[in-house]
């Protein structure tokens, strides 16, 4: 194998089972948290969640995402300090005062904006969470960069580890509900922030530099626009939901969003190997066809891992959950598939706009699908609840990811096998419709019938010539 081949599946395995291993163990937490937490109080961390994921962006302004370009570009290790110095003094300076203006005069804005959560204590919670959580994204992407992935997972690994031992002896056996688990989650991002610092101070110059700053802005302000759009698109169902109909509703809508998101384990792993590893190949001869076969194999992987997730769900949530939060179960199939389409496939046609430079059309893309998340989620919304929540979700990736297959393909066109990868999605709807409606008072039998559907999609497309056992080695070998 060669030094990209070993790079990258090294780098694969390690990303990979770090995320196995944390997701997997949040999946098996989930009989206590549902047995201790009500579907009122899900919904209260999901509308928290929301306060952090738009707090988060308009802190960091998408400065972490700057790290693979100019640590990439920098001439020396002096300008490299310098762009970490600013880059990272920078971003506490305005999430501090960020910070201590919600704090301190923010107390009607955030009133306002929820209807059924508290400011005190669970929206102050979610500011200082902010705050805390955006100093370390810096320093990891320093690590993601620097491809030292080991150190990356095991730090991630032991933040999760000690966040979850809090929450579950605040929720537990403290009993504080809601508020414990947020709690929790703030003092273990306390002590993974601090341990964050200890690896970025050495490699940053204790100064903001003008010249660097402007540099950063201008390549981060197209990303932070476009993290607009995600934002809006990643949230409005959930915060509209609030709004519009009970925290219950919240509460099961996010705990098929937490399933739902489950294909991740593998994908986050493959993302974050691949990118570094892709501006490689971009700058060869035959790059474009060695990320064009590895783009085919991934999507088919991307759907085999939807379908699988997909089609477990029901035994999943009844094995897993108190009845209360089965009513979940209807809206899984919808989610997973809008997951699939973004954050899933984006990695086909994301990297390719980076590649070229083009980064300003991220801009206008989320702000369309943004506003069409908005659009949907109040059409359907108040009619439909959750599951008007989750078709709003559906279409509006959907219409992402078509727009940006389009944009990339004109920018920097590769190869994609289009009637292999239509004839994995055309089967795969098949096994899932047909899994999803077998009906067997039998469960052990039923679960042997779904596993010998699902198995039946790799092994078809093996055999048919979708995918093939010779590539499989060659990109072993040979990536």
């Amino acid at each position: 194998m060669t030094t990209i081949g070993r790079r990258f599946f090294s780098a694969t395995a390690i990303y990979g089972v770090g995320d196995l291993l944390i997701k997997g163990a949040s999946v098996l937490l989930v009989p206590i948290y549902t047995r201790f937490l009500s579907p009122d109080d899900y919904g209260i961390l999901a509308s928290v969640g929301v306060l952090c994921a738009a707090l988060s962006h308009c802190m960091s302004l998408g400065i972490n995402g700057a790290v693979f370009k100019f640590h990439a570009s920098a001439s020396n290790d002096e300008e490299r300090r310098e762009f970490y110095g600013t880059a990272f003094y920078f971003t506490v300076l305005w999430s501090l005062f960020i910070s201590l203006t919600l704090i301190f005069a923010g107390d009607a804005l955030l009133n306002m904006l929820f209807k059924s959560v508290r400011t005190d204590p669970y929206l102050q919670i979610g500011v200082w969470y902010s705050f805390i959580s955006v100093l370390a994204l810096i320093p990891f992407a320093m690590l993601q960069i620097q491809e030292r992935a080991l150190t990356f997972r095991l730090l991630t690994f032991a933040s999760f580890l000690l966040t979850t031992g809090l929450v579950i002896w605040l929720v537990v056996i403290r009993r504080l509900g809601a508020a414990g688990s947020l709690y929790g989650q703030l003092f273990g991002g306390i002590i993974t922030t601090v341990i964050s610092l200890v690896l970025i101070i050495p490699h940053a110059e204790f100064r903001i530099s003008r010249r660097q700053l402007n540099r950063i802005i201008a390549f981060t302000f197209p990303l932070t626009v476009y993290g607009v759009g995600v934002l809006v698109t990643n949230n409005c169902g959930r915060y509209l939901l609030e709004r519009f109909a009970t925290l219950s509703d919240v509460g099961l809508f996010n705990i098929a969003h937490q399933y739902a998101q489950l294909p991740a384990v593998a994908l986050g792993a493959v993302s974050m190997a691949w990118s570094p590893i892709f501006f490689d190949l971009a700058k060869k001869e035959d790059g474009r066809a060695k990320i064009a076969k590895f783009g085919h194999y991934y999507y088919c992987g991307v759907v085999g891992i939807g379908l699988t997730v997909t089609v477990y769900a029901p035994e999943a949530f009844r094995l897993m959950t108190p009845p209360h939060y089965h009513a979940a179960i209807d809206i899984v199939p919808i989610l997973v598939t809008a997951y699939l389409f973004y954050p899933g496939l984006w990695l086909l046609f994301s990297l390719q706009l980076f590649v070229t430079e083009k980064t300003k059309h991220f801009s206008w893309l989320t702000l369309v699908s943004g506003l069409s998340m908005v659009l949907f989620s109040v059409l359907w919304i108040r009619p439909f609840g959750r599951v008007g929540a989750a078709w709003a979700s559906f279409m509006s990736n959907f219409f992402l990811l078509a727009c940006i297959g389009l944009i990339s393909t004109r920018l920097y066109p590769l190869a994609y096998p289009a009637k292999r990868m239509a004839a994995a999605t055309i089967y795969a709807l098949v096994v899932g419709f047909s899994a999803l409606n077998l009906s067997m008072r039998n469960p052990v039998l039923l679960i042997c019938l779904k596993t010998i559907l699902v198995l039946s999609y790799p092994t078809l497309l093996f055999l048919v010539g979708v995918l093939e056992w010779s590539t499989v080695r060659s990109i072993w070998r040979k990536t």
